[in-house]
């Protein structure tokens, strides 16, 4: 039997879940890029964009639609979401292509935790969605909100150099899925 991604990837077994960290911890070990001065986010559509990452990283392997919207219903009305955005996220996830997307590969990680090495120093990273197939890798990461920007290319450059070693021989491919835009956009390195 092929090993799991899991037991291949030994530099992230050190690291505990993001709730367990200790500000200490976080302060020797990470490195966590501050906003730039001045850039105040809107602290509604911040925490709207928690609470959806939150449930799509509850979300798990999905089998049909019916059970994707079902699920997100279930979780989102849990945390008393408003009708509006249970509607946004279920019609978004259940979307041809996005639905497609997300069923493709054998093993499935929500918030997977890797560790970027290729500099001086190690920067901590987390997936939102991870995906291992027979042939390929795909790496997603969901965004909220109406903008984009390149940090958001960036970004998932930088996760798809940092995961395509563990993986030779597989066609790793990035996709940005951009819930209230309603688009989905592949990023190549």
């Amino acid at each position: 039997a092929r090993p799991s991604f899991e037991k291949n990837l030994i530099a992230c077994a050190a690291i505990p879940a993001k709730k367990v960290l200790t500000r200490s911890w976080q302060k020797e070990y990470l490195v966590f890029d501050p906003a730039p001065i001045g850039e105040h986010p809107d602290r509604k559509s911040t925490d709207r964009g928690d609470r959806i990452h939150d449930l799509l990283a509850r979300l798990g392997d999905l089998k049909s639609r019916e059970q994707a919207a079902a699920r997100v219903r279930e979780l989102a009305e849990n945390e008393q979401w408003l009708e509006s955005d249970i509607a946004i996220v279920s019609s978004y996830l259940c979307r041809d292509d996005v639905f497609q997307l997300l069923c493709r590969g054998q093993e499935v990680y929500c918030e997977k935790e890797v560790v970027d090495n290729s500099g001086t120093t190690a920067h901590f990273l987390r997936l939102d969605r991870l995906q291992i197939g027979p042939a390929e890798i795909l790496v997603i990461d969901f965004k909220t909100g109406k903008e984009t920007t390149a940090d958001h290319k960036t970004q998932i450059k930088k996760y798809l150099t940092t995961v395509t070693p563990f993986f030779p021989g597989k066609n790793c491919r990035g996709f940005l899925l951009y819930i209230d835009r309603d688009e989905v956009k592949e990023v190549t390195c």
